[in-house]
């Protein structure tokens, strides 16, 4: 008689036999609940009996094996912090980017980025030495919903004075029109900035006026 048949003889008692010790069990089924969880068990023993799963669970045993006797952890080596390093909150920070907080946090405190003296501010505080995208954004922070953009311009310029005043001073009209020209061209080009980063957008409801997008301090 071949070994395979009586292999394969055996196996088939064997789950007969599992197959009525499972049905006296469910035959002694109080109520639902109990006949689930019988289930599950027997469901989870089968699966655990299998030629394959003990051939799997066998094949795993020798690797984890070989793989702690040949593999070491990094930290045991000399000068692993050299190549190695287990800070995960870092490497998250740089592999998993958040483009809007990066863009809030330099518009509000350029000097994170910059790191120079001239764009150094105290909380709350708008200097002519910073940029002018930073201003616009520090000033349109100040404002509600819908922000006009006279009062916008009127307030920009207000920033800028301070370092526009002695010029204007000592120009002739020419060149104080050109100042403001400057000035007039160097806020469209930070409101168009601003608009193209998602803090603001036109609105219908009123031509001169412009619609905010974010809110909340940063």
């Amino acid at each position: 008689m071949p070994l395979s048949f009586i292999l394969t003889a055996a196996q088939e008692n064997q789950e007969q036999r599992s197959n009525s010790s499972q049905k006296e069990a469910l035959s002694t089924v109080a109520n639902r609940f109990e006949l689930q969880e019988r289930l599950m068990n027997a469901a989870k023993q089968k699966r655990k009996e299998s030629p394959y799963d003990k051939l799997r669970q066998r094949v795993v045993d020798i690797l984890d094996d070989m793989f702690r006797k040949y593999l070491s952890c990094p930290r045991n080596l000399p000068l692993n912090e050299v190549m190695y390093y287990d800070n995960v909150q870092t490497t998250r920070k740089h592999l998993v980017g958040m483009p809007r907080v990066a863009i809030q946090t330099a518009l509000s405190n350029p000097q994170h980025y910059l790191q120079c003296q001239c764009c150094q501010t105290d909380v709350g505080t708008v200097q002519d030495t910073l940029p002018d995208i930073c201003i616009a954004y520090k000033l349109h922070q100040e404002c509600g919903r819908l922000i006009n953009l006279y009062d916008w311009l009127q307030a920009f310029i207000a920033v800028l004075e301070p370092s526009t005043e002695q010029q204007s001073s000592k120009g002739t009209p020419k060149k104080k029109q050109k100042t403001d020209e400057q000035l007039h061209a160097r806020f469209i080009q930070a409101v168009s900035e601003l608009q193209f980063l998602g803090f603001i957008k036109s609105t219908r409801q009123k031509t001169d006026h412009v619609q905010r997008l974010t809110w909340g301090a940063c």
